[in-house]
């Protein structure tokens, strides 16, 4: 792989999640704080990343990583005058392509599958403008789909979703467990016939754990080329968390912090690394120099250096 200029890591979801001390023993080594570019979706790590990737928007990250539309199973749940949208466990992978026949089965013209790795991916003719899943998690379902801006396919299938799956026995079995039932899917992308220009961008993506890093990664593929300005690290194991209501550390978030403790402790070839960690707010940003050069170093250890608690304070502040 050619030298590359930056490192980026991108900690998907941790603000306000990930207690700040898990990452305060990884920040020593001159790390500053630095500008990070405000995020104009409503998802902030897809933002982040269509930003990398040089790509339009959230919506076209999302089509990338699906095909068509990304789908997220999740519960509605109804309130006196709003509808918002729930974590709820994922369901595994029988009853996911259980719900996931029904579905087709009663859907025209619209094509559910269930991958083998869990993503769901809906193919259909509406063009929905939905940000991704992590930035609708606890928001009112009606100021993100107004009724005003929402295509009448699009309605029809949620309905549909809705009546579908209301007694289906994977969501009776949910019920009598005291999980919430699955009665929707978040749509984010686009449909299949709004072709996307293959992905060409300066910017590679390090192999990682995630499934949506890595279908990124197979979409960019044959411009790896051009990969000489940048590479990313998406670590998106607290995304899944937070989509899956679970509020303790499992595997795959420890997993994902020893990739990050293994790669700033031997970091590629680098000019700059940045660790950026993005939450509901927004995203905060850190800058270190990978090989400072002798004198530089030298300025560092009798300049003022910040604290690692200061730092982890500025990313989850």
């Amino acid at each position: 792989m050619p030298e590359q200029h930056e490192l980026a890591i991108l900690l998907d979801g941790w603000r306000g999640w990930m207690p700040p001390e898990q990452l305060t023993p990884l920040l020593a080594g001159g790390w500053e704080p630095a500008p990070c570019k405000s995020t104009s979706g409503a998802d902030p790590g897809y933002a982040v990343i269509a930003d990398f990737m040089e790509l339009p928007d959230e919506r076209a990250v999302a089509h990338h990583i699906s095909g068509a539309y990304e789908a997220t199973p999740c519960h509605w749940m109804a309130g006196r005058d709003h509808v918002l949208l729930q974590a709820s466990p994922q369901p595994t992978h029988a009853e996911a392509v259980a719900l996931a026949s029904a579905a087709a089965d009663a859907l025209d013209g619209t094509a559910i599958r269930v991958e083998p790795d869990g993503m769901w991916c809906v193919d259909t003719g509406f063009d929905l403008h939905a940000p991704g899943p992590l930035g609708a998690l606890g928001r009112n379902v009606g100021s993100m789909l107004p009724m005003s801006g929402t295509p009448v396919a699009a309605k029809q299938f949620f309905n549909l979703l809705q009546m579908v799956w209301h007694e289906h026995p994977v969501n009776e079995a949910r019920a009598k467990a005291g999980i919430a039932p699955i009665n929707a899917l978040w749509l984010s992308g686009r449909p299949h016939a709004a072709i996307l220009d293959p992905i060409c961008t300066s910017t590679a993506l390090m192999p990682s754990s995630g499934r949506r890093a890595r279908r990124l990664a197979g979409a960019i593929q044959a411009n790896s080329a051009r990969a000489t300005g940048r590479t990313v690290l998406w670590l998106e194991s607290v995304r899944d968390a937070l989509l899956n209501g679970e509020t303790e550390m499992g595997s795959a978030v420890r997993q994902d912090l020893a990739a990050l403790a293994q790669v700033l402790a031997s970091p590629p070839r680098a000019a700059q690394i940045s660790l950026i960690v993005t939450g509901p707010d927004g995203a905060r940003r850190l800058r270190r120099l990978a090989e400072p050069s002798g004198l530089k170093r030298l300025a560092k250890l009798f300049g003022q250096r910040m604290d690692p608690d200061r730092l982890a304070a500025h990313l989850f502040e």
